[in-house]
C-alpha cells in the first residue's frame, strides 16, 4: 500500500498547525516561543510532500527527503524539548 504524497502533506500541515496552536495556548509561559519553532520541520515536510504531489519525483529522491524529514523532526523536537525540560527543572508555575 502506498500513502499518497498529498496525504502526507496534509498530515504534516495539521501537525505544524497543532504545534502553533499549542504554543499559542502556552502564551505567557517561558516555553511558548520555543514550542512554536517545533512546527517548522512539519511545515518544511508539508512543502516537500506538496511538491511530490504535483511533480513526478524519482523514488530514490523521495526516500532521501523522507529520511531527512524524519531526522529534522526528531532532532529539532529532541533538542528543544530537552532544553526546555532542563530550563523548567520541574517548575510548573504559569508565567512567573
Amino acid at each position: 500500500m502506498t500513502v499518497p504524497a498529498w496525504l502526507v502533506a496534509l498530515g504534516t500541515l495539521l501537525a505544524a498547525l497543532a504545534w502553533l496552536a499549542f504554543a499559542r495556548s502556552q502564551r505567557g509561559r517561558m516555553q511558548a516561543g520555543a514550542l512554536a519553532w517545533l512546527s517548522l520541520p512539519f511545515f518544511i515536510g508539508t512543502f516537500i510532500y506538496a511538491w511530490f504531489a504535483i511533480q513526478d519525483v524519482q523514488i530514490e529522491i523521495r526516500s532521501i527527503f523522507g529520511r531527512v524529514g524524519f531526522l529534522m523532526v526528531a532532532i529539532s523536537q529532541a533538542f528543544i524539548l530537552t532544553i526546555l525540560s532542563f530550563l523548567q527543572r520541574g517548575n510548573h508555575r504559569h508565567g512567573h
